[in-house]
């Protein structure tokens, strides 16, 4: 993928426009410290992640799930933050709690479950990190966007004659999958 990169601590102004969706942003580290990468992507008035509550694992629904999810990795760019998010994920791991949050990313607002990953290690090498600790940020439709589609009618047992219903039969034998 594209790379976009900004090696030198230019003002914000001169970073070049961001590249498009889907594309790999790769930000030094004293932009993300500074907090400018995150001011310049949501504003200054609001947060991008708002966290809205809680709710059981079970809440979290396969068919609402509208685009692949993200993985959040904490970084130590406050202190104690990393502490503070792996306490977060283990206890809502043990608790089986699903956290909902609005994530707000380039103006649009979006609905979305943070589910907790706890990290893991290899089993003949513990220092090796198979798996990192953190959050996988399931995207949630609204409520206006799921759709319920409309079901047919449903057949009842004598709607078909008994020739029809010998002529299917024939024909399902005769199928080859």
């Amino acid at each position: 993928g594209l790379r976009w990169e900004q090696a030198t601590e230019a003002p914000l102004s001169a970073v070049p426009s961001p590249p498009p969706a889907g594309s790999q942003q790769v930000f030094e580290p004293f932009e993300v410290a500074s907090g400018k990468v995150a001011e310049s992507l949501y504003g200054k008035d609001e947060p991008p992640l708002v966290l809205l509550g809680f709710r059981p694992t079970e809440a979290l629904k396969p068919h609402l799930n509208v685009k692949p999810a993200t993985f959040l990795e904490p970084s130590e760019t406050a202190a104690g933050s990393t502490v503070a998010a792996r306490a977060l994920v283990e206890s809502m791991a043990a608790k089986g709690r699903i956290a909902l949050a609005r994530f707000r990313r380039q103006g649009a607002a979006q609905l979305v479950a943070l589910l907790p990953q706890r990290r893991e290690s290899d089993p003949r090498d513990p220092a090796v990190t198979k798996l990192p600790c953190g959050f996988h940020l399931v995207y949630l439709p609204f409520a206006n966007a799921v759709r319920k589609p409309e079901l047919p009618p449903t057949l009842e047992p004598g709607a078909f004659s008994a020739p029809q219903l010998e002529a299917t039969r024939r024909l399902v034998q005769h199928l080859t999958l």
